[in-house]
């Protein structure tokens, strides 16, 4: 009988003779082993398959010392029952004065490395709450509307860095390259209208209204750009669930995030006195605030678990609107501009699940996804004005009353050390 199961038999005996365990001793010892490696540690137990010495060690029994040579793990018999005498409860109960950490802890690979980096190549698509009609045939169905332009899944990418101070508190930058969504969409009416010409279609341009300065149009498209980044600072700390295949922890950071979006709309007119109308939106949303959220992983393995990030925050969104409408004739070109700048408070929600796979001890690839929902925004579609006094000679508003949701999945590499 080896030295390793006389101490395991030793334990348990004394353990069963007494009641308790004796200070310095781990109330039960299935498959322990002695930690010897430093004198805090004389005494203590630890799985035999910890990482090393120092990564929590059994509890010591009542009154006896804690993780890290700290206060005992437990005050009493009703504790010792409770948490029972393994290395988790250890982790509890001493966890505002010296967490460690072993490979089975959910946020182990998040948490434990100085270095963490991860690299994904994301595909979103972006979606707008409000739908606007653009232009209505003669029965006023809508036949142009901005949701008709696929702003399907586009490639981006997003870079995370964080760096582990302690085995319980990081800072992260992530940094969101969200793809680049451009779309037209256009239709065509070669049908004779009561002006002597062609073409019946009326657009939001004059309400709907066909005014003389629009007139009804033959042909008609609608085209829009848009693209965002997003940049974030936070700081993590494994807070509530800890030591164990489930665990927790708390964020809190600040965020910018830039989203830009250029509208065209043109029509064609041919009547008594052809016309083209040409109107350009740009609007530029610049938000920076606050965020708290928080990370959920469940560990299934020591190759595979779940994460569930999330996070929400108020922001500040300094948002500028500028418009362009060029009207031309076969008399001359005229050219109207207008802009307006408003600040506003918006909104920002971000989910994002995650499956990871470690292949080796230092790398693991995961697949997710992502939904980012951000309101009070200055969109390019809410920003024409129908008004056709307004949109020649002003003032112009910008509105902020804009809802989008990007969302897709994403798929990428992690490299810890």
């Amino acid at each position: 009988m080896n030295l390793r199961l006389l101490i395991c038999v030793a334990v348990l005996l004394g353990g069963t003779i007494t009641g308790s365990s004796m200070p310095g001793q781990a109330a039960e010892c299935p498959d322990c082993r002695p930690i010897v490696a430093d004198e805090n540690f004389v005494g203590h137990f630890a799985p035999s398959g910890s990482r090393s010495p120092l990564n929590c060690p059994r509890c010591a029994g009542i009154g006896g010392d804690g993780v890290g040579g700290k206060a005992g793990c437990y005050s009493s018999e009703q504790e010792l029952l409770e948490f029972g005498p393994d290395c988790n409860a250890c982790c509890h109960i001493n966890w505002a004065s010296s967490p460690e950490y072993t490979e089975v802890d959910a946020l182990t690979q998040r948490f434990a490395p100085a270095l963490y980096a991860a690299a994904d190549g994301v595909f979103l698509m972006q979606e707008v709450s409000d739908p606007r009609t653009f232009v209505r045939d003669p029965l006023g169905n809508g036949v142009i509307r901005s949701n008709d332009l696929d702003f399907e899944f586009e490639g981006g990418f997003r870079v995370l860095l964080s760096y582990a101070f302690t085995d319980d508190f990081l800072i992260e930058a992530v940094y969101l390259g969200a793809p680049r969504w451009d779309d037209r969409y256009a239709v065509r009416d070669g049908s004779p209208n009561a002006l002597g010409g062609t073409g019946n279609l009326r657009s939001l341009l004059g309400e709907f209204t066909a005014p003389p300065t629009v007139g009804l149009a033959n042909f008609a498209e609608l085209s829009i750009q848009s693209q965002m980044d997003s940049v974030e600072l936070n700081y993590r700390r494994r807070v509530g669930l800890i030591c164990g295949p489930l665990e927790t922890s708390f964020m809190a950071g600040v965020r910018y995030v830039n989203l830009r979006e250029n509208l065209g709309f043109v029509t064609f007119s041919d009547t008594i006195v052809p016309t083209i109308n040409d109107l350009r939106v740009r609007t530029q949303n610049h938000l920076i605030g606050m965020q708290i959220g928080g990370l959920a992983a469940y560990r299934i393995s020591d190759k595979s678990w779940f994460e569930a990030d999330v996070k929400a925050g108020l922001y500040q969104n300094s948002a500028r609107m500028n418009s362009q409408y060029a009207v031309a004739t076969p008399l001359g070109l005229s050219v109207f501009e207008h802009s307006d700048h408003r600040g506003e408070v918006a909104v920002i929600g971000d989910f994002d699940f995650r499956s990871h796979v470690r292949l080796t001890r230092n790398f693991s690839m995961h697949i997710g996804y992502q939904l980012i929902i951000i309101d009070g925004l200055a969109q390019a579609q809410n920003n024409v004005e129908e008004n056709l006094p307004l949109l020649i000679q002003g003032p112009a508003r910008a509105d902020l009353n804009g809802l989008s949701f990007f969302h897709g999945p994403h798929l990428g590499g992690v490299l810890s050390w």
